[in-house]
């Protein structure tokens, strides 16, 4: 594409068309610092209520909410330790309350 847009040729008369397209301001990609910053992760603690497959498990919170929780890529050596009743460290985004990272392992006392 040259000029900017799509380039037709009409077979009849030999001619090229170009087509510009212009997206509307809603379309557009905006510069980076129009973005709002990410903000840090929530950081609490849970409880593995059960385990729905090998990276996914169910996690109860301490007000009682339970969400989808998914280990980091550190914990995967560790997933043996990941059982019902564990209680493991949650980091959540402020923007999605349904699901969590577990970031590590609680220590027993």
């Amino acid at each position: 594409m040259r000029g900017g847009g799509e380039r037709w040729r009409i077979p009849s008369e030999g001619r090229v068309l170009t087509k510009l397209f212009v997206l509307p301001s809603c379309f557009r990609r905006q510069a980076n610092h129009d973005r709002p910053v990410p903000s840090e992760p929530i950081i609490t603690t849970g409880e593995i209520l059960r385990i729905y497959r090998e990276r996914a498990f169910e996690v109860s919170l301490p007000n009682g909410k339970k969400v989808i929780g998914h280990p980091a890529k550190a914990l995967a050596e560790k997933s043996g330790r990941l059982v019902p009743g564990a209680r493991v460290r949650l980091e959540m985004t402020p923007f999605d309350f349904e699901k969590a990272r577990i970031a590590g392992i609680v220590p027993t006392s």
